[in-house]
């Protein structure tokens, strides 16, 4: 919208009547009482998904071979398991 305006390209301003009926607006608000309430956990969360995306991302690398999740002593690697077909 910024580009828009400073370039004075035509742009709705108007908000969707219809935003606050989707269900990113019941997960953002479910986040942020969650963050209210225990804060920091918006960032760990982000901070978890990255994690996962990165292991999914090498686990496609990986040509379809497993790959296994190592416990050693009390520490314990996670890693994504892919099943080839």
């Amino acid at each position: 919208m910024f580009y828009a305006f400073t370039n004075d390209i035509p742009f709705q301003s108007e908000e969707c009547p219809h935003m606050n009926e989707g269900i990113r607006t019941e997960i953002r608000n479910f986040l942020n009482s969650m963050e209210n309430d225990h804060s920091g956990i918006k960032n760990n969360m982000y901070k978890s998904i990255m994690k996962i995306s990165s292991a999914a991302k090498d686990a496609n690398s990986n040509n379809g071979k497993f790959v296994r999740c190592v416990e050693t002593n009390a520490q314990v690697r996670y890693a994504l398991c892919v099943i080839p077909w």
